[in-house]
């Protein structure tokens, strides 16, 4: 069977080939398999390798299902209305300052990403919910038929086009702004 016949067949309560395994595999795990440095994998512009794809390796190399959520990008209108700007503050430090323009207002945000986590948020936009909530629900509340699914479709090509059939599950419309981050030289994100 292939992880994902041995998944959905369980889900069916049939009995499988085996017990499915499908652990967590995030961030550290994937980098530490992929053997490659760890800001190539971060979501900031020094990303070379999206995630999905070393994580999906780390199950190869572990020999269990792959069940990884994937999510659509964001759209034009968030597009314009998030900045960010990514830099190499040390060998073990990313740091993102993230700008949220609305017509309601501005929020700022400060994320790190290093060796264990991306994007992690250390400084949160919303510091005083009922001034902060709009702002944030003009940003992050879209219409979901107007988010970004070309990258949902190629990730579910790219999948299927596996021999071992990971499932890939469209995780809610809540988005990192991605597509939006810039480093210091300019280059844009690809996730």
């Amino acid at each position: 069977m292939t992880p994902k016949e041995r998944i959905t067949t369980a889900f069916r309560n049939e009995k499988p080939d085996r017990v499915p395994v499908s652990p967590e595999l995030w961030d550290v795990i994937p980098i530490r398999v992929s053997g490659r440095p760890w800001y190539e994998l971060s979501a900031t512009s020094y990303g070379k390798l999206p995630l999905w794809k070393a994580q999906l390796d780390a199950y190869r190399f572990f020999g269990c299902e792959a069940w990884i959520p994937i999510e659509p990008g964001p759209s034009e209108r968030q597009k314009r209305m998030v900045q960010a700007h990514s830099s190499l503050v040390s060998d073990d430090l990313i740091q993102t300052d993230l700008t949220y323009r609305s017509a309601r207002g501005t929020l700022h945000e400060v994320r790190h990403s290093c060796y264990d986590y991306d994007l992690w948020s250390v400084d949160p936009p919303v510091r005083d919910l009922f001034r902060d909530f709009p702002i944030i629900d003009e940003d992050f509340f879209d219409d979901p038929a107007a988010l970004d699914f070309d990258g949902v479709a190629s990730r579910l090509r790219q999948a299927t086009a596996c021999s071992e059939k990971p499932i890939l599950t469209i995780s809610g419309f809540s988005w990192r702004p991605r597509k939006n981050m810039a480093g210091t030289d300019g280059r844009a994100i690809h996730s």
